[in-house]
């Protein structure tokens, strides 16, 4: 009796250590949307290029991406991540494309860093991606077919307060 006792005891341990040791390595393939949460301008001095997400109800997010040409803005889109079930979904909305109709992106990838958002049926961008450098540098692409090849638009950004 003595012996399985012991024999149990050791089971649950190894047992219990090992979901321990999942957990983590689980958490390090998941990406922390909450780091997206702030403000961010383009690293580039050519253009200024923003993008602001604010957390909207509970874990989604809400933001938008603009171009300022002096104290005017060229360029707007609003932008949404919001969860299906466990799985965020990306939305963007730019008055002068797409009819103004909201084009969504579900996520297709993630790691503890990246996180990828992909629409196969859109023309351009079919994949949208966030990488974090750290927690003050984050460089995000848009990639999809143009002109009979693959193009990737890059955008590198620090956050500004």
């Amino acid at each position: 009796m003595t012996k399985r006792l012991y024999i149990s005891a050791i089971l649950i341990t190894t047992l219990f250590s090992q979901c321990q040791q999942r957990s983590k390595v689980e958490e390090s393939k998941v990406f922390d949307l909450g780091r997206l949460v702030g403000r961010w301008e383009s690293t580039d001095t050519r253009t200024q290029q923003i993008e602001e997400w604010t957390v909207d109800q509970g874990k989604d997010l809400r933001g938008k991406g603009f171009v300022m040409e002096g104290a005017d803005t060229s360029y707007i889109e609003f932008l949404s991540i919001k969860f299906e079930g466990n799985t965020p979904v990306y939305s963007a909305q730019v008055s002068n494309q797409n009819k103004g109709d909201i084009i969504p992106f579900r996520m297709s990838a993630q790691s503890k860093d990246v996180i990828e958002f992909s629409n196969p049926e859109h023309d351009f961008p079919q994949k949208i991606v966030y990488r974090l450098q750290n927690d003050s540098m984050l460089q995000a692409y848009i990639e999809g077919p143009r002109n009979n090849s693959t193009t990737r638009v890059t955008f590198d950004f620090k956050r500004s307060n």
